[in-house]
């Protein structure tokens, strides 16, 4: 594939922190709402525009479709970015974060042109690629109702099957206005099964930048809410999807692909078709089922789980933090009432701690900033809860590192 190359300069960081994955039920909600009659939908009207060829009238039409359903689907400005000259442009939705509002986003991506040897006439491309362009809808579907801390960058491409033309305009510029990108997650060709089970490979950089840690995290994501089977292929370069811009720019990305090298025999053909080229929708489901709980733990469900309030009827706990020279703890004072248990979360809802409350001397609670598992957990906001048989009651607590 011919790439155009790019002279701005570029700072990579090899090394990257890890991503823990611990379960969040309302993840799970989310991941639950995918649904594979509204996956196959979406393929089949990108299949029926005929082609998708992205200097074609009709691949503008199908821009144009993508925005529109960004919009159906909530998402609170949409943006059509020209690229090149003659080519469709890309099709950007954003779902602004509660917290982060502007440049620290999260990217769920696929390019929605197509090729075919009949190409520019014809091009139906359903596995390559209506199948990723349908991740990134259906995302933006299921996640209208939910509000994260981060933003949400929904995007389909255009130009890739020239040289990733739409996919290095955009990462060239995110570069370029100083966007922080926490990771990028991108899907090309995911609908079509040699054997079953199929197996998704995750494609990441061994270095410059290291993906490593964000491919283990997407695994883990899969695991944890779906029956996706995966296969992670380290590799120092693979410059034939997406990703690869956003590598070039130094930004985390992954591809995710059902083979590669390519097994598809309806590969850049006019039969790459629903029933041929595009022959297993529920493989094609799973995938987005595992892009939809990575991208939501991700952008990090917003005020679910634990909510904050005050209420004239008090229980007894006092909790303040004690901090010394040598170590900081949370104490917390519990009310003389039976049947009391104490309990600590995170942000998004996530159980951290619990506590055994029949060995609880008679100060209290001593909380030094450890998990079930005995590690520490990172900085940031959590919330303790106290309950007796009676009442509960909720107290934030910021920890700073």
């Amino acid at each position: 594939m011919v790439r155009r190359v790019s002279f701005i300069p570029v700072i990579i960081k090899s090394k990257a922190p890890p991503h823990p994955v611990r379960s969040n039920a309302t993840v799970q909600e989310i991941v639950d709402f995918v649904d594979p009659d509204s996956v196959l939908s979406h393929v089949q009207r990108l299949q029926d525009f005929v082609s998708r060829y992205s200097t074609f009238d009709s691949c503008f039409a199908a821009a144009n479709w993508i925005a529109e359903k960004f919009n159906d689907y909530g998402c609170d400005s949409i943006f059509i970015q020209n690229h090149t000259v003659g080519h469709a442009p890309n099709v950007i939705g954003v779902k602004r974060g509660q917290v982060h509002p502007d440049s620290i986003y999260v990217v769920v991506c696929g390019h929605f042109d197509a090729t075919s040897d009949q190409a520019p006439w014809i091009a139906p491309g359903a596995d390559d690629n209506a199948s990723g362009t349908a991740m990134a809808i259906e995302a933006a579907r299921i996640m209208q109702n939910y509000d994260f801390e981060y933003s949400i960058r929904f995007i389909g491409f255009s130009g890739e099957e020239w040289g990733l033309y739409g996919s290095d305009y955009y990462a060239q510029g995110a570069r370029l206005h100083g966007d922080s990108i926490l990771a990028v997650f991108n899907a090309d060709m995911i609908g079509y099964a040699d054997i079953v089970p199929e197996t998704v490979e995750v494609i990441a950089k061994i270095d410059g930048p290291a993906c490593g840690p964000l491919a283990d995290f997407f695994i883990a994501a899969a695991d944890t809410y779906t029956t996706l089977l995966t296969h992670k292929v380290m590799t120092p370069w693979m410059p034939y999807s997406d990703h690869a811009p956003f590598w070039d720019y130094g930004y985390q990305a992954l591809c995710n692909i059902e083979d590669f090298p390519v097994m598809n025999p309806y590969y850049h053909l006019t039969s790459d078709t629903i029933g041929a080229g595009y022959n297993d929708n529920d493989f094609c489901t799973e995938v987005i089922k595992a892009h939809v709980a990575a991208l939501s733990l991700k952008a990090v469900p917003y005020d679910v789980g634990v909510s904050e309030y005050t209420d004239d009827k008090q229980l007894d706990p006092v909790l303040k933090i004690s901090p010394t020279v040598a170590h900081f703890y949370v104490q917390i004072m519990l009310p003389t009432s039976k049947g009391k248990s104490v309990d600590i979360y995170d942000a998004s809802g996530a159980l951290v701690r619990s506590f055994n409350c029949a060995a609880v001397q008679s100060d209290g609670i001593r909380w030094y900033g450890d998990d079930n598992t005995g590690q520490m957990v990172p900085a940031g906001v959590y919330f303790v809860r106290v309950a007796t048989q009676q009442e509960t009651q909720t107290a934030k607590v910021i920890l700073v590192k």
